[in-house]
């Protein structure tokens, strides 16, 4: 995913691949460690089930760590892990 750097009331815009679709959204940081993202659009082809590990549009939190963004959900029981290219 490629986020843009959030402007000063801590919006910003974000974009990627997951697995055979495109997708894009908005996400705001809430607080610190506490981000929402929405409305999201994406194409809609057929995915493999195990796909519905990489919904980003339910994440709760984030961190950075170690040069990466991880993004939370689930009450902090699953991760996604994004690496800077």
């Amino acid at each position: 995913a490629i986020f843009s750097n959030p402007d000063s009331s801590g919006m910003g815009t974000f974009s990627g691949i997951r697995v055979s679709n495109v997708y894009s959204g908005e996400y705001t940081i809430q607080s610190e460690g506490t981000i929402e993202t929405g409305p999201i659009v994406t194409t809609l082809i057929n995915e493999p089930e195990w796909t519905k590990l990489y919904y980003i549009d339910i994440v709760e939190n984030y961190e950075v760590r170690n040069g990466q963004l991880l993004l939370s959900y689930d009450n902090g029981k699953n991760v996604i892990a994004l690496e800077r290219n």
